[in-house]
């Protein structure tokens, strides 16, 4: 992170000294040095350092070829598994229909389902990744409904319907609203009626709430951009944290796992913990960072950095590396103490997962 010279520092010293080294170690140690030197283990997903390591694993002394052998049926098998669970989510997409009746839209399916193998790879997760990736995508093309196209009056009409939840109101709305809310009341119902042999039906009410919120987050952004106006850093993070879809996304996760949750994880995954709220806050200011001039290219709400320089009255680059300093990423470490006996790892996992995800995204 900026402002940390120390790591900074052994960091280029650590790149000097294996780039020299490696062309004395052996084939498979420098061959894994070269691929880490490129891009660090940390910023691979685990699926794509799996199949790098059977390359290099070949070319090491002590290789087992029957456990190879195994590693890579076992690879394969699993490989098949996500290529039918991404066919069986293109064929839902293109029966929904969705970007040809909103042309405005972006098509983010593949991508979503590539995040949620980050977040979760293993077969017995292939039902909660099948969700997720149908909320992820549709959560995309309401956030492009307000970020560049509706109307300040549609908008207000679309967010009332969503807070009401109910499927009459829904000819209050232009057609092409009315095609995203029915996707969406339609997809979360299914959710409902596949999770209640379960007795797990529970877990979509606290999705519907957190969409709500987003709708009001969304809307409240809509009117700033419509404006012109550019909030205070404070108020504009009230509305950017929960906009940026990091709180939704962590309970869609939990939505279709066949593990036992209970109400009291989802009551304390959407009140916001701090380990939420840091991550949240990281991944926001990152993605501002990192998309600050291409967003303000078009009518968009202010982003952090802009919201930082107009309270402040500094450059760009001042506001970048202060808000960095603001969201140094051992703060979410350290919030981890605050999760106690409430969650195991295993649940953990799902927003760390998530969070690295954002942020490799955010950075590329």
């Amino acid at each position: 992170m900026p402002g940390e010279e120390i790591l900074d520092k052994a960091l280029e010293f650590s790149k000097i000294q294996l780039k020299t080294l490696a062309s004395n170690m052996d084939p498979y140690l420098s061959e894994m040095v070269s691929s880490s030197l490129e891009i660090p283990l940390v910023k691979r997903g685990d699926r794509l350092k799996a199949k790098l390591y059977f390359s290099i694993f070949e070319k090491e002394s002590i290789c087992n070829e029957t456990l190879l052998s195994f590693a890579k049926l076992d690879f394969n098998m699993l490989l098949a598994t996500h290529q039918e669970e991404a066919r069986s989510l293109s064929k839902w997409w293109k029966d929904l229909n969705l970007t040809k009746s909103l042309p405005f839209t972006r098509d983010r399916l593949i991508e979503g389902y590539f995040w949620t193998l980050i977040v979760y790879f293993e077969p017995h997760y292939s039902r909660a990744r099948l969700m997720m990736t149908k909320i992820f995508s549709l959560i995309s093309i309401l956030d492009d409904i307000y970020d560049v196209y509706g109307t300040v009056e549609e908008l207000q009409l679309l967010t009332d319907v969503i807070e009401s939840w109910q499927l009459e109101n829904v000819r209050k709305l232009p057609q092409y609203m009315q095609n995203e809310f029915l996707a969406l009341y339609n997809n979360f119902k299914e959710f409902e009626n596949k999770l209640e042999q379960e007795q797990y039906s529970f877990r979509v009410h606290y999705l519907k709430e957190e969409k709500k919120k987003i709708a009001k987050a969304y809307f409240q952004e809509a009117i700033w951009a419509n404006d012109g106006y550019v909030p205070k850093l404070n108020d504009y993070l009230g509305a950017s944290l929960i906009s940026f879809g990091y709180s939704y996304l962590v309970c869609a996760s939990y939505i279709g796992m066949h593990d036992e949750i209970s109400k009291e994880f989802f009551d304390w995954v959407i009140g916001m913990p701090q380990i939420i709220k840091s991550a949240t806050f990281i991944t926001r200011v990152v993605n501002d960072i990192a998309s600050n001039e291409f967003e303000q290219k078009r009518k968009h709400v202010a982003s952090a950095v802009q919201c930082y320089v107009m309270e402040y009255g500094c450059s760009n680059e001042e506001a970048c590396k202060k808000l960095m300093e603001m969201g140094l990423l051992y703060k979410i470490m350290r919030c981890l103490s605050d999760v106690g006996d409430v969650v195991a790892y295993d649940k953990v996992r799902c927003f760390v997962g998530l969070c690295y995800a954002i942020v490799m995204a955010a950075m590329v």
